[in-house]
Formats: structure tokens, sequence, C-alpha cells
């Protein structure tokens, strides 16, 4: 006689997942800071720190070619701009001082920053990828350097606009939860 266990027909799995942020907390002058260690590690920490490389990267590179009308100057502009704002945004966000000016609406601000920095290192990068096609007729071996900062420019174009989309679903999601937001649209109906 053979018995066989069979599996039921249905069953029920539940998952719980838990995520702990941990915040290490400094008195300063009376102030207390917060610094936030596991903000680098999260997707906009990494994409930042990602983005101030590549931007440094290209700053240097724009500023080693031969300029011509002033791309050049717009190239390295854009590239310090990248590197400083955003260096900015990943300091004020590792401090976690994002929580202490609550009132500002950072999603905001930050979507806004990463769509404007899209647009400037687009023409940044085709700016000097017209500055490499303009010294190919001079001297084939001056538009190399131009065409390496182009490629470096639109690359730090696709970075802030993948930070961009990834900041405007977030803003999307946020204004959708907002008690405000719902109380207020209740009203209107």
């Amino acid at each position: 006689m053979t018995t066989t266990a069979s599996f039921p027909g249905s069953h029920t799995t539940t998952v719980t997942a838990t995520t702990t942020r941990t915040t290490r907390e400094y008195e300063i002058r009376g102030r207390l800071l917060e610094f936030d260690p596991d903000y680098v590690r999260s997707r906009s920490g990494i994409l930042k720190i990602v983005q101030i490389v590549l931007s440094l990267v290209a700053l240097i590179i724009s500023a080693a070619s031969y300029g011509n009308s002033g791309e050049r100057g717009w190239a390295c502009f854009v590239s310090f701009i990248g590197v400083a704002l955003t260096l900015a945004l990943l300091v004020a966000f590792v401090l976690t001082l994002n929580k202490s000016l609550n009132r500002a609406p950072w999603l905001l601000i930050e979507m806004i920053y990463y769509i404007v920095m899209t647009l400037f290192f687009l023409l940044a990068g085709i700016l000097m990828a017209v500055l490499a096609g303009h010294w190919a007729g001079w001297s084939p071996s001056w538009q190399v350097v131009p065409a390496i900062a182009a490629a470096l420019l639109f690359l730090c174009m696709i970075l802030f606009g993948v930070d961009a989309v990834f900041k405007f679903r977030d803003w999307r999601s946020a204004r959708g939860n907002s008690p405000q937001l719902q109380v207020r649209d209740a009203g209107r109906a």
C-alpha cells in the first residue's frame, strides 16, 4: 500500500520586507545634524555620484580642447554647474538638509534642475560635436579631444535625463499620495 502526499490546491504566502535607514546624529555648535550614509547607496545617490564624476571628466576634457567660437566655454560652464550643483544636492541629502528645509518641494526642484541640465548638456554636446567637425577640416588630430568631450557631454545628458524621468515619476506618485492634494481635489467634486 502506497500513500502519496499531495500539495494543497491553494496556499497563501506572506512576505514582509522592512528597510531600515541608518542615520547618525551629531551636535555641532548646539545644532543637531543628521548624517545618512545609506543615501549614497540608493538609486538617487549612485546616480548623483556618477553624474559628478562624469561631469568632472567632461569638464577636464572640454577644457583641454581647442576652442573656436565659445563652444568650449559653454561646455566647461555646463559641466562645472553639473559638478557643483549635483555635489551640493548630494551633500544636502547625505546631511538630510532636505528634512530641515521641509517646506521646499525637493522633488519638484530636483526634477526642474535635471530637466534644465539635460537640455544644457544636449546643447553643449552638439556644440562640441560641431567643434570636432570644424577641426577635422584643419587637422584631423585636433578633432579627437572635442569628439571625446562631445561623447562625454552626451553621456551626461543621458544620465541627467534618466534622473529627470525618475524624479518625475517620484513627483507624480508623491502628488497622488499627498493628503493635501486629495482633500483639495475632493472639494472640487
